[in-house]
């Protein structure tokens, strides 16, 4: 909960938003990659630290996805995130603490006191957890680009500068003058017709 609020405070300022879209590339590409991992008993690969290596290039690539191509970036990383957390609350309900719940356990959790009750006991997952985890991958792709398609708008701020001079280019406009004739530069002058306005007597 503290870490929650701490994140929540930086994500406000300024400072902390770059961190947090690479925060979120970074748990975008974990998420995948850890479902990926547990889709085969006894964990994709047998050697137990192969598949924390496995997991690496996962994270890199949400990473660099999000710093290349930010916008598909973010919303894919935060929709691979919203479904690796909805994909496990679905399955909690119809697999309790057998399913990916003790799926997680078994590759996070190698404290001494759970040895024989976690890796002793080995993973198997069910059918019903295999098709839960790999339906949750298949989503990512398609509420990805239902964001995209609903979220138009570019990620981009403006400042408060350029908000408040246009407010103030829209309360002195004529009337019947569009704000796109009113923000067009002026037109260029003659050398010839700039001479006579400077030295022309008024």
């Amino acid at each position: 909960m503290g870490g929650f609020l701490v994140g929540f405070i930086c994500g406000l300022l300024d400072f902390g938003r770059t961190p947090g879209i690479l925060v979120v590339g970074l748990l975008g590409g974990l998420s995948v990659g850890v479902r990926v991992v547990l889709l085969r008993p006894g964990l994709l690969v047998p050697n137990y630290l192969v598949n924390w290596i496995v997991l690496v290039p996962f994270m890199l690539v949400g990473v660099a996805f999000v710093l290349l191509k930010q916008r598909p970036g973010i919303m894919s990383c935060c929709t691979a995130i919203g479904t690796f957390l909805i994909g496990l609350g679905v399955d909690l309900l119809l697999e309790k603490q057998s399913g990916w719940s003790f799926a997680l356990r078994f590759l996070f959790d190698r404290n001494n006191s759970h040895f024989l009750a976690i890796v002793h006991k080995g993973y198997t997952p069910t059918i019903m957890t295999q098709i839960i985890l790999g339906a949750s991958i298949g989503a990512i792709p398609i509420f990805a680009f239902a964001q995209y398609k609903v979220f138009k708008g570019p990620f981009k701020r403006q400042s408060a500068d350029s908000d408040s001079e246009t407010a103030s280019l829209a309360g002195e406009q004529e009337p019947g003058t569009s704000m796109t004739e009113l923000l067009k530069p002026p037109p260029r002058m003659s050398r010839m017709q700039l001479l006579k306005s400077r030295f022309s007597v008024a």
